[in-house]
């Protein structure tokens, strides 16, 4: 994770960075580059150690993006480098390759670079409001769809999603192309094997010459795909899909003329997860994929579930209709960086405009997740919700409301139950466990002696009632020096949050934090082990949910004042 942070330390700390430069660079004092966008230019730092003599190496800086190469010859002493961003509305690689040595080029932490501020739309007038230019519940205005599927890593997950695809097209009447984009893969086999399917003619293969980042690949994607004039199916390449997916996903995008996109349900698939709503479960095998996406599609045939309206789609597997996307542009790689959140903005930009998102609840799509990312995630997800939460300050509480109102509630219920009653394994085995960790309560280790005290909050969710509870009571503690005795020694309180946290929480000084910790994950402590060591002696809860901790639970509601919580607190 320690890279993730060197750009912003490098830019606004003076000589600040240089504890974290030499954890990146190791004990053999590796050659590593930094580099941040500025207004109009791209700047970093390229740190090597000295030469026997005291000089410092040169470097060779390479800023390149798909049409053109720039390079440029400077000396890796850390210095702040300053260079004119050649083209504007694009976005650039910065690699360095040492003068001296015969290497290969190397990214600067930061790369790459994104000077395309919210792109242009593409060849559509401006409008301001939704426009019906056709008969869009007709066939013929909805066969054509370009498959759009990034690559970065994870060869075996890709190899199975596109085969997934691949063996899929003969059950779907639109008129489908497969786009693949290889965002300059680090995996040599995913590339190679990409080659022969393109040689056999059966997916379009496009290869980014530096990587360009998730959101600029599928930017590259939409424009190749309006050449084309086809929807876009943006499909995440750790996904399966099974038989007729894009005609069923296809029927709900065109079920009304002010629809922009439509996303499946999937087992992590946020408001669209099943068999609990925003929580993330097992993949499913492609038996078991059969069987479940079988089943929505024939309860959604006889009419027992439709589609529901939902703020924003899930970009895992998201179906854009072309016509709004000629309308408001590509996605925004310029403040929301690398990945995630982008398909939300995307969304709440086409509502602006008049049109809605719905889950097509007759499909779905089994999505691992957080395979190209990795632990990058965490911080991505952060980051670019804050930008989210700035543009649109109401998306938050709606898509919270969404939660609680939970209008996928009855659907899924049905889903369930059909599942259950074929005796569906994958879903079994999802409510045994379940059951085992409602059935026995988790016991907490004993706490590490320390200076605090902390109160724990359980799954904080920006944007919540809860949250905003939440942040009241951190604001209190922060301006409320508050103060226990725990066995002859004074002890300051704070809180210890588990979930999300907004800026607004950070800078109240009082909380540490633990990211939601996914089902695939195995940390070395769990979140009960450090509430445990921490010395938490009460957990926050949001209201109507279940911990299995054995350990004093408060539920936060509307009703929940955090002065008199506090108040009471101190008087235990």
């Amino acid at each position: 994770m320690a890279p993730l942070f060197l750009p912003a330390r490098c830019k606004k700390y003076g000589a600040q960075y240089f504890s974290l430069v030499n954890h990146i660079a190791g004990e053999e004092k590796a050659t590593l580059g930094v580099c941040w966008r500025t207004d109009v230019a791209i700047a970093g730092r390229v740190f090597a150690p000295p030469k026997v003599n005291g000089e410092y190496p040169k470097v060779r800086l390479l800023i390149s993006n798909q049409d053109h190469q720039f390079a440029y010859e400077l000396t890796a002493d850390g210095q702040v480098f300053t260079i004119d961003c050649p083209y504007p509305n694009s976005v650039w690689s910065v690699a360095f390759v040492q003068v001296e040595q015969s290497s290969a080029p190397q990214m600067l932490y930061g790369s790459p670079l994104s000077f395309s501020a919210i792109e242009h739309r593409i060849g559509s007038p401006k409008s301001q409001a939704l426009r019906v230019t056709q008969d869009l519940t007709s066939d013929s205005a909805r066969n054509r769809v370009c498959i759009l599927i990034p690559v970065y890593r994870g060869f075996m997950q890709v190899q199975a999603c596109l085969n997934s695809v691949l063996q899929s097209l003969d059950d779907n009447k639109a008129e489908i192309s497969v786009l693949v984009i290889d965002d300059a893969s680090p995996e040599p086999a995913i590339s190679k094997w990409l080659d022969d399917l393109a040689a056999q003619a059966k997916i379009i293969l496009l290869r980014n010459t530096y990587n360009l980042g998730f959101i600029e690949t599928v930017n590259r994607g939409l424009r190749r795909a309006a050449m084309m004039d086809a929807d876009v199916l943006l499909l995440n390449a750790d996904t399966l899909v099974h038989s007729n997916w894009v005609d069923r996903m296809s029927h709900a995008l065109y079920s009304a003329a002010d629809i922009a996109s439509v996303t499946p349900w999937s087992n992590n698939g946020e408001i669209s997860s099943f068999p609990k709503i925003a929580v993330n479960s097992p993949t499913p095998n492609f038996q078991q994929i059969m069987r479940i996406d079988g089943r929505v599609a024939a309860l959604h045939e006889s009419g027992q579930i439709s589609d529901v309206e939902v703020p924003a789609c899930c970009g895992f597997a998201m179906l854009m209709r072309s016509e709004v996307i000629r309308q408001i542009g590509l996605l925004d790689g310029y403040e929301l960086i690398r990945g995630y959140s982008e398909e939300v903005d995307w969304c709440l930009r086409a509502s602006a405009k008049g049109y809605r998102h719905l889950v097509a609840t007759s499909v779905f799509v089994a999505h691992a997740g957080g395979v190209s990312f990795g632990a990058e995630k965490i911080y991505r997800v952060a980051q670019n919700r804050a930008v989210i939460a700035s543009r649109y300050p109401s998306y938050y509480q709606a898509y919270h409301q969404f939660l609680k109102e939970d209008p996928l509630q009855d659907a899924r219920h049905l889903i369930h139950s059909t599942l259950l009653e074929d005796e569906c394994d994958w879903l079994m085995r999802i409510e045994s466990n379940d059951v085992g960790k409602i059935s026995s309560l988790r016991a907490l280790p004993a706490p590490i002696q320390g200076s605090y005290e902390r109160i724990a909050v359980w799954e904080n969710r920006i944007g919540s009632v809860f949250s905003q509870k939440i942040l009241q009571l951190a604001r209190l503690l922060a301006t409320h020096v508050v103060t226990c005795a725990v066995e002859d020694r004074l002890v300051h309180l704070r809180l210890l949050i588990i979930g999300e946290v907004s800026e607004a929480l950070w800078h109240t000084g009082v909380v540490d934090v633990l990211p939601s910790i996914g089902f695939k994950q195995k940390p070395l402590l769990s979140n009960v082990e450090i509430l445990g060591f921490a010395g938490c002696r009460e957990v926050l809860i949001e209201s109507d949910l279940q911990v299995a901790l054995n350990i004093d639970q408060v539920q936060v509601n509307e009703d929940f004042d955090p002065a008199m919580y506090l108040d009471n607190w101190k008087k235990r």
